[in-house]
């Protein structure tokens, strides 16, 4: 998803969902969920 500010300017959000991370008898398993926002600069 953006949202564009301006013609050189837009924020950004995303999420990504990743399954089944780590070996569940080495260092555990678990689902983890990534959100990141942050602008977006064009030159």
């Amino acid at each position: 998803m953006s949202y564009q500010v301006s013609e050189q300017l837009r924020l950004r959000a995303d999420w990504d969902l990743l399954l089944n991370v780590g070996d569940e008898d080495e260092t555990g398993e678990a689902d983890i969920n990534v959100f990141s926002v942050g602008p977006e600069f064009r030159f």
